[in-house]
């Protein structure tokens, strides 16, 4: 049984115990009937600058995770937070780009914790006329979109179960 080898710039990258096409199968995109698949083994495959990038993210109540490791660059993120949704891809683009000492754009913070605050603390009528202004494109500092306001309603869902 031959190791399965990468080339991370250059420094072999080997797995004992598994041959080459066992390993290279985990790191592939999965074969389907129709259409295409980015899924690999688990894991989100994709090619960015000639390079293979593999990530995953996941998450369950409050908790989210990501892992993105990329190959050429011997780079690997991990993230572990409790925060809800977050923008987690973004944070990995970031943190990549600082990484490299390349410019980033921080993400934007959640707009459904900014809405659930304004609920508390001012009404429902202060946080429809907030959403209004999440959801214009000049707003820079929080995110307004759906994913956001799917974990407010079920933020909202849970407090009115209980």
């Amino acid at each position: 049984m031959a190791p399965f080898s990468l080339r991370f710039m250059g420094t072999p990258f080997t797995a004992k115990g598994l041959e080459n096409r066992t390993l290279a199968g985990a790191f592939a995109p999965g074969k389907v009937r129709t259409g295409t698949s980015a899924c690999g083994f688990g894991w989100n495959v994709e090619e960015q600058g000639g390079s293979k990038y593999l990530w995953h993210q996941g998450s369950h109540a409050r908790f989210r995770t990501f892992i993105g490791r990329r190959f050429a660059d011997r780079v690997t993120v991990i993230m572990l937070t409790n925060r809800g949704n977050s923008n987690r891809r973004d944070i990995n683009a970031a943190v990549r780009n600082i990484l490299a000492d390349k410019p980033y754009v921080l993400p934007k913070q959640s707009g459904a914790e900014k809405l659930y605050k304004t609920i508390q603390e001012s009404g429902i009528p202060a946080a429809l006329q907030l959403y209004d202004v999440l959801q214009h494109a000049e707003n820079d500092d929080y995110d307004g979109g759906e994913a956001e306001l799917n974990t407010l309603g079920y933020q909202l869902l849970s407090e009115a179960v209980a």
